[in-house]
């Protein structure tokens, strides 16, 4: 019952809303036996559908759930096959219809603060008390959610010991796979929650600028983002002048109020606490651009301190960085009565892109094509043996070590190890110092220092205890301070050196090792916050207004260039004996900023190339997809090297290369890790590692403040630190199964700071294929052969005997024959004869598939005739419709498979120059039959012209493979797929330009718009034949002019260049050979090297008069010569006509 609402009214509405939930109602006990019952309409029942409701969900309504949270159900099983704490997780928008009010860009979008507080209450249902807060929460996929119909299945998975927990979402259908939708950890075992002290009261004072509500929302509906009731809770909204801050009054909404306490705080309102922030937007600088929508990405720390007590709440939002792209800060919500109920840290969202209306990048995804790739067939990728193709790691030593001579000869090898990294090391152990001293501690002389005790004083998280540590180690080596196991003594005072004057000074020193000193100088002043838990180590590293600096560091930094070439290098002579026609498999493990990516892809064969690019980090993904977007062979997936590959959608041993940069070190357990790669890996393929072998003492306070870093475990390998030497590397891969393991780097001794590319061939496996398992290949059958006269047919036959398979055979004859039992001959062009074959084959049973082959007679090879059209219309394109019309019309027990034989159909990979056109029509109307017959599967086979008998062996195996495709070429032992690709607008405008020869081309200067000098271009024109006064002359050299720069910017008028000999052209003079001459040209012959006026001399060929052109003196060379006409002729000009200069 509720205030101010009529009593009898809110009891019935309620007891009929429990009726219609399915409780059973006793109405007899109100209404008695005594009642009138009202006849039913006698009009048609205006119908509308009503689901049966599954199980889990009517408990959820009905209460019979024992954590009080209502859409949390037990659940036994789990996605990750672990004994752990799990939950079933029920969404149906038909028993909470709050869900509907939230939808992205169209579909119904679970929100993050939905993601949130299932957590908070998994987390409270399953650790009670111990539950203290929630950290590194990540929202990796949508959880959407179905119009109408059944709810995904969504499962949350919480591990016991770690407290790491995620949810996962699947649709019912057979085969479905889970989709990880958000993770993170729940923080059960003592640690602190250091909490950022918020007066609520000051906030009121000091936020004082209303923001209007409803413009936000409905610009937020303008944008994609549609907020239905129970998700517009803001009542008022304020924001500070210029601070980044935000302060927002909820009031929950009516449509929520009566499930609002079964929740920790409904989702719909936490989203509208989220929405705090948007607030802050308001403050942008040009309010005509709109604000967009940001969605959750991530959280570093969640605190749950109250309930929330009443339908009001307060929520004051904090900024600390906001772009265009990311907006990150904190979150404090608070009850009416101002006391605290949660707390968010390192809140970032993301914006979602094309929610301002931007169509930019949207025009990417509208162009697509078909592209020929190279590609082995499925099973033969499960079967893949780069032991056959791949040589030892050990066996390229000759060749990487060339590579490691010219990487020592490089100057700045001295430069660093000599003088630039002992003053880095200086920097680094100041910068130590100095965190030391501003956390309050005392580095005087004599001051003893027990490590665990000033942890517990200085405030220093947990994820930092081994840093911390390691922080005194290197004091020791530093001399600052002696002892072990954690006491220490300070035995010399540090000179506390101003850190901001030396970086300054070493960037003056050595600027070309700017790439170490800016990270270093970013994250060394940092080290008293990261340990403290206030400052995101990640951020600092990776900060998106700095990207492009941190990409460099990767990539042209001295730590990393020098060994991305060495292992580019060892890539390279990997796979420079592998035979054309193998494909190759390459997968690179958290591959981040793409340092090593960038030194790998130009090494590979793009056309039988596939390179999965994985990492754990969406952003990674994101930004690689647009720096590598003009490599269309690469692939971008989600991985997890410490789990299950195989859990986590990979084929496993299919991978002929494994590629990890910086990677395998910064894992829990290397015989895990190395042992998922194992998986990975196909027979005796490779794995490459770049690994620090000697750590520079700089990398522990960049690489060295993330978690990653000292997650390691296996302290029975790794007793101190992360980072292994070469040595160690080998016996610990040589003990996890790999073998012939190569250790390349400038310094194998390991003396000094270095990295190592670390190589190791995989495990040899069983992988020979067993014809056995291939049922279909061995089972009885029928196929219907239309057979050509090139003896193709005829050679698939003979396979199809050996295979226990009956042929009925089909020639083009005058009429319909039966030659013999199995044997025909057809009219091409009767629609009765196909019936009558199609008939016989189908009362022999079993009818697995048809061979068209008529199409392989098609060979015009460049004669088209009008013969070889109406061949090509009659046992091509009207037969192939005749079959499927008789096929259409007919019901088999199954339908039988289509194979359409073409030769030299296509231009693949260069074969055949000349096309067989008259193949084109059958060819387009297969394509159709492809997309319009979906249940025929069809396959288009394109062989070559002439067919080879290797091509046919092949074609047999394709036959009764499991995966077909739409349509297949084959080139020798090349196999190719016809694949639908997205391209982009670059890539689109990169293939329209053609690679020509410079010299005896014939190209021109042109530009297709007048103001932008990038807007010239060399475009191919026609090569022609110079006029009777005119010469040809091959184009050696050829000057610009302030001609060319005016009419390129647009600044010429039409004016100035009517009447000209040249027009709107590039280039008035040129230096050359003369390749062809006109009829009445007699002073030049072909050969001649001359000097010329002409039009468009930036080009291939230039045509000038017989007139303006000049053999070319033998003491001077091209550029010289190019330079002089024009030089001439306006010195001629000044001197003679307009100074009158005579002889004399």
């Amino acid at each position: 019952l509720r205030r101010k609402d009529e009593e009898k009214r809110t009891f019935l509405s309620s007891v009929a809303k429990l009726h219609t939930w399915g409780v059973q109602i006793d109405w007899k006990a109100y209404y008695g036996d005594d009642n009138g019952w009202v006849k039913l309409p006698r009009y048609p029942w205006q119908k509308e559908s009503y689901w049966i409701e599954r199980e889990e969900s009517k408990k959820t309504r009905l209460g019979a759930i024992e954590n009080g949270h209502p859409h949390l159900n037990r659940k036994i099983s789990s996605a990750r096959e672990n004994n752990n704490i799990l939950w079933d997780v029920v969404l149906d928008k038909r028993t909470y219809p709050y869900i509907e009010d939230h939808k992205v860009q169209g579909p119904i979008v679970f929100p993050g603060a939905g993601h949130v507080d299932l957590v908070i209450g998994a987390a409270r249902a399953s650790f009670g008390d111990k539950f203290e807060f929630i950290e590194d929460v990540n929202f990796d996929n949508a959880l959407f959610l179905p119009d109408s119909g059944e709810p995904p299945l969504i499962q949350m998975d919480i591990s016991y010991d770690s407290g790491d927990y995620f949810i996962y979402s699947k649709t019912d259908q057979k085969d479905a796979q889970w989709t990880m939708c958000s993770s993170g950890k729940i923080n059960h075992i003592g640690d602190n929650f250091k909490s950022i002290p918020v007066d609520l009261e000051d906030v009121k004072k000091r936020i004082t600028i209303p923001v209007p509500v409803k413009p936000m929302h409905d610009e937020l509906l303008e944008s994609g983002l549609y907020l239905g009731p129970a998700f517009r809770a803001i009542k008022h909204l304020w924001r500070s002048d210029g601070n980044w801050e935000s302060l927002s009054e909820i009031e929950v909404h009516e449509s929520v109020r009566s499930e609002f306490f079964q929740f920790n705080i409904h989702p719909g309102v936490l989203d509208s606490c989220f929405q705090t922030v948007f607030g802050i937007f308001n403050e942008r600088d040009d309010v005509s651009k709109k604000m967009g929508v940001y969605v959750p990405r991530h959280i570093e720390r969640i605190k749950w301190y109250n309930d929330v007590n009443s339908y009001k709440l307060y929520v004051h939002g904090r900024l600390r960085e906001w772009t265009d792209e990311y907006a990150l800060g904190e979150l404090w919500i608070f009850n009416e009565d101002g006391s605290l109920v949660a707390e968010f840290h390192g809140f970032r969202s993301q914006y979602l892109k094309g929610s301002r209306g931007e169509h930019g990048g949207e025009q990417d995804k509208w162009f697509y094509e078909y592209n020929w790739n190279m590609k082995s067939r499925a099973d033969q990728e499960l079967r893949r043996n780069p032991g056959k193709y791949l040589p030892a790691p050990t066996a390229i030593d000759p060749s990487v070590q060339e590579m490691i001579i010219e990487v020592k000869n490089r100057p700045e090898q001295n430069e660093y190890y000599d003088m630039y990294e002992p003053e880095q090391y200086k920097l680094t152990i100041a910068y130590i110092c100095k965190s030391l001293k501003d956390m309050g501690m005392s580095l005087e002389t004599g001051t003893r220092i027990d490590v665990d005790e000033q942890i517990e004083k200085v405030g220093v998280i947990k994820d930092h205890h081994r840093l911390f540590h390691h922080m005194f180690k290197l004091l020791r080596d530093a001399g600052v301070v002696s002892g072990a196991d954690g006491k220490f003594e300070v035995i010399k005072t540090p000179d506390f050196r101003d850190v901001g004057i030396f970086i300054d000074e070493l960037n003056t020193q050595f600027p070309q090792f700017h790439h170490e000193s800016t990270l270093l100088g970013r994250c060394g002043p940092e080290i008293q916050g990261v340990l403290q838990g206030t400052v995101d180590p990640i951020q600092l590293i990776f900060p998106e207004d700095k990207w492009d600096a941190i990409v460099q560091y990767y990539v042209e930094g001295f730590a990393f260039k020098k060994y991305n070439d060495i292992a580019g290098k060892s890539i390279a002579e990997l796979i420079k004996d592998i035979p054309e026609d193998q494909t190759i498999r390459v997968l690179e493990i958290g591959a981040g900023t793409g340092g090593m990516t960038q030194a790998i892809l130009p090494m590979l064969p793009s056309d039988r190339t596939e390179y999965v690019f994985t990492d754990l980090s969406h952003m990674f993904i994101l930004k690689a997809q647009q720096r590598f977007a003009n490599y269309p062979f690469v692939q971008y997936k989600i991985l997890d090297i410490e789990q299950d590959p195989d859990e986590q959608g990979f084929d496993l041993n299919t991978f002929d290369i494994i590629i990890a940069s910086d990677v395998i070190h910064a894992t829990r357990n290397l015989s895990v890790s190395l042992g998922n790669a194992q998986k990975l890996l196909a027979s005796e393929g490779v794995l490459l590692m770049l690994e620090v072998t000697n750590s520079p003492v700089y990398l522990d306070f960049i690489f060295g403040m993330t978690e990653g870093w000292w997650l390691y475990e296996d302290i029975d390998i790794r007793t101190e630190h992360a980072t292994m030497p070469p040595d160690k590397w080998k016996t610990v891969l040589e003990s996890n199964g790999y073998t012939d393991v190569a250790c390349y780097s400038d310094f194998p001794e390991n003396n000094v700071s270095c990295q190592t590319v670390v190589m190791a061939r995989a495990e040899k496996l069983n992988i020979e294929a067993n014809e056995s398992d291939n049922e279909a290949k061995l089972a009885a059958g029928n196929w219907l052969v239309f057979t050509d006269h090139n003896g193709v047919s005829d050679k698939v036959i003979d396979h199809f005997k050996t295979l226990n398979k009956s042929c009925t055979t089909v020639e083009i004859g005058e009429s319909y024959e039966e030659v013999a039992d199995d044997k025909f001959t057809i009219d091409a062009l009767s629609q009765d004869d196909v019936d009558k074959v199609l008939d016989f084959v189908n009362r022999r049973g079993n009818f697995e598939g048809i061979i068209y082959a008529w199409g392989l007679d098609l060979l015009d090879r460049g004669l088209l005739s009008v013969e070889t059209i109406e061949q090509g219309e009659s046992q091509g394109t009207i037969m192939i419709m005749n079959i499927m019309k008789k096929l259409n019309e007919t019901q088999y027990k199954k339908n039988p498979g289509i194979w359409v034989l073409l030769s030299g159909s296509q231009t693949v990979a260069g074969s055949p120059e000349l096309i067989n056109l008259s193949q084109e029509g059958l060819r387009g109307v297969s394509r159709c039959i492809v997309n319009e017959f979906p249940n025929y599967i069809t396959t288009v086979v394109d062989f070559n012209d002439p067919v080879q008998d290797y091509e046919i062996e092949v074609f047999i195996d394709e036959i009764f493979a499991e995966d077909r495709v739409d349509e297949l070429a084959f080139r020798g032992k090349k196999r190719y797929v016809n694949k639908l690709e997205r391209i982009s607008t670059d890539n689109i405008a990169q293939r329209a330009m053609k690679s020509v020869q410079a010299e005896g081309s014939p190209y021109t200067a042109t530009i297709s718009e007048y103001g932008v000098l990038d807007n010239i271009v060399l475009r191919e024109t026609d090569k022609k034949t110079p006029a009777s006064d005119q010469v040809e002359i091959t184009v050696k050299a050829s000057a610009l002019n302030f001609r060319d720069i005016m009419i390129a910017m647009g600044l010429l008028s039409d004016e100035a260049v009517e009447g000209g000999l040249f027009g709107r052209t590039f280039g008035l003079e040129c230096s050359g050979v003369v390749s062809a001459v006109g009829s009445d040209v007699t002073t030049l012959r072909v050969g001649d090297e001359v000097m010329a006026t002409a039009p468009s001399c930036l080009g291939g060929f230039a045509y000038p008069m017989e007139v303006h052109c000049v053999k070319k003196p033998k003491n001077i060379d091209w550029n010289e010569a190019a330079g002089l006409p024009v030089v001439y002729t306006t010195a001629y000009f000044s001197l003679v006509h307009h100074c009158r200069l005579q002889k004399g």
